[in-house]
C-alpha cells in the first residue's frame, strides 16, 4: 500500500515531534518541572506520577502546579505516593502550555515526568 503523501507528512511529524521521559528529585523548594512551551512545538500531553511506594512511604506528598507560579505544599494537585496526574489536548481543550513546577511536603521524592 502507498500512502498519499499528505499523510506520510502527518505520520513523520508524530514520530519526530518532542517528547520527554524522566523522572526528577523533587525538594521542600518549589522546582520547574515542565517549561513553558512554545506555539510551534505545543504541549500535547504532560504525565507526572510520584514514584514513592504507598505501602513502604504512604505519607510522600508532592504538589504540582499548573499557574506558572512558584508551587505551595499542599495547595494545588496534590499527588499521594503512587497517584499521578496527566493533563492532555482533546477536542475543545488545550494543555496547560505555561511554567509547571512541584514541590515535596517532605524529604526528597522522586517524581517520573512524560511530556509530548
Amino acid at each position: 500500500m502507498v500512502l498519499p503523501e499528505s499523510d506520510v507528512k502527518g505520520i513523520l511529524g508524530f514520530v519526530t515531534e518532542p517528547a520527554r521521559n524522566e523522572t526528577q528529585t523533587l525538594s521542600t523548594t518549589s522546582a520547574t518541572i515542565a517549561e513553558q512551551r512554545i506555539a510551534l512545538q505545543p504541549r500535547k500531553l504532560i504525565v507526572v506520577r510520584n514514584l514513592a511506594d504507598p505501602v513502604t512511604d504512604p505519607t510522600n506528598v508532592v504538589t504540582v502546579n499548573m499557574g506558572g507560579s512558584p508551587a505551595v505544599a499542599n495547595e494545588g494537585i496534590v499527588l499521594r505516593a503512587g497517584e499521578s496526574f496527566a493533563d492532555s489536548t482533546s477536542e475543545g481543550y488545550q494543555a496547560w502550555q505555561g511554567v509547571i513546577t512541584a514541590i515535596a511536603a517532605a524529604g526528597t521524592p522522586t517524581i517520573s515526568i512524560f511530556e509530548r
